[in-house]
């Protein structure tokens, strides 16, 4: 099976100019299309708003999968500009590995200045950055305003002028990096992805989620999140990774076992909540809050019993509105609850008591409200 995971080398740079490795070389054993896709994409510099219909290329390098589609260098409504064809390259989980040039070829600063190495190089660093600053640049501002880098500060006047930091633009080429950023992290990596996952088995996506590889997780929850398929080994290997997942793994996983059937999901909830992790611990009660399984008593209970022994406010109070939404407040709930009154944090048992208070106790429990009362009355 081919690795098609694998990210292939970038091009290099050698005496200032661009090393070209072309794809599909006259004679090559080691390099062979595999497919061509008719796909749609579109892009800000677009006249029309809506997709127009690409070639992209796919091939099985020294066994990697690769995907090539050809551009312009820019997208020049006035065609007075120079245009540069620039094949770009994206890996099969649709991260953007390179671009290259026709050799011979070269890229233009403003006034005709050539590319140097330095700016090709710049280049690459911005079309690997998915989160450059020019996914947020609209058309108009960068073919009516100045984009300048911070070495252009001194002298520069006019209406509006966007500033970047060094090595986020090339100086005098704007248009270029906004043409081919948008074209390496835009609507082609949602394609390549897709492409990739029709064909890719529940053992190819189990083996990506135990990869340790965050790129490849984050591709394989995606598309079981598309796919809706709830495979005990793969529901496992998720229930492993959201384990240590943060940031939009730990959302993809919990999004994924939120399509678990009732009494699965709130299995996999309380084995995760079962941990030293507060954060891991939130995003379990805020699942819970927004799933449509909601736990029992004795699942609450457990929960609770769960509790750290100086929980985070914010914790005790997604619990508590669980509890709520739930409507599973009880005697044994309330018990539970109790020692939280003696909380470090005053702001929390100050929390509890309130919730405690609204709800029917027995003489045991009204004790102990009655005590924090007597305690924290000029703070109630």
């Amino acid at each position: 099976m081919p690795d098609w995971g694998n990210i292939l080398t970038p091009s290099k740079f050698i005496g200032g100019l661009l090393l070209v490795l072309q794809l599909l070389p006259s004679g090559s054993s080691c390099q062979t299309v595999v497919g061509v896709h008719e796909i749609k994409a579109n892009h800000p510099a677009f006249e029309q708003e809506h997709a127009a219909t690409f070639q992209l290329v796919e091939a099985e390098v020294n066994e990697k999968r690769i995907f090539r589609l050809d551009v312009q260098s820019v997208i020049c409504a006035d065609h007075q500009c120079k245009v540069v064809p620039v094949s770009l390259f994206w890996d099969a989980l649709g991260k953007y590995v390179k671009y290259e040039l026709v050799p011979g070829d070269y890229l233009e600063k403003g006034e005709g200045v050539p590319f140097t190495e330095d700016d090709y190089q710049t280049l690459q660093t911005i079309l690997l950055d998915e989160n450059s600053p020019y996914g947020d640049l609209t058309y108009h501002e960068v073919t009516h305003d100045q984009v300048i880098g911070e070495g252009q500060v001194d002298g520069i006047s006019g209406a509006t002028t966007i500033l970047l930091a060094n090595g986020q633009t090339v100086i005098g080429a704007t248009w270029s990096c906004f043409t081919l950023w948008h074209w390496a992290n835009g609507d082609v990596v949602g394609e390549v992805r897709r492409i990739t996952g029709a064909r890719a088995t529940v053992s190819a996506l189990r083996q990506l989620l135990d990869s340790g590889n965050q790129a490849k997780q984050h591709y394989a929850l995606s598309e079981l999140n598309r796919r809706e398929q709830y495979d005990p080994e793969l529901v496992e290997s998720v229930l492993r990774l959201s384990a240590h997942a943060q940031g939009e793994l730990l959302s993809l996983s919990l999004s994924f076992l939120e399509g678990l059937d009732p009494g699965q999901y709130l299995m996999a909830m309380v084995r995760l909540y079962d941990t030293e992790r507060s954060g891991l611990r939130q995003e379990v009660l805020k699942s819970l809050l927004r799933a449509k399984s909601k736990p029992g008593e004795r699942t609450v209970v457990r929960l609770i019993g769960l509790l750290p022994e100086n929980p985070a406010f914010q914790e005790v109070d997604y619990l508590l509105r669980l509890i709520e939404q739930a409507k599973v407040a009880s005697e044994a709930v309330s018990r539970e609850l109790v020692p939280l009154l003696k909380a470090n944090d005053f702001l929390l048992s100050r929390r509890v008591y309130y919730f405690l208070s609204r709800e029917e106790n027995s003489a045991g429990i009204r004790v102990a409200l009655d005590g924090f009362y007597a305690l924290h009355k000029d703070n109630l």
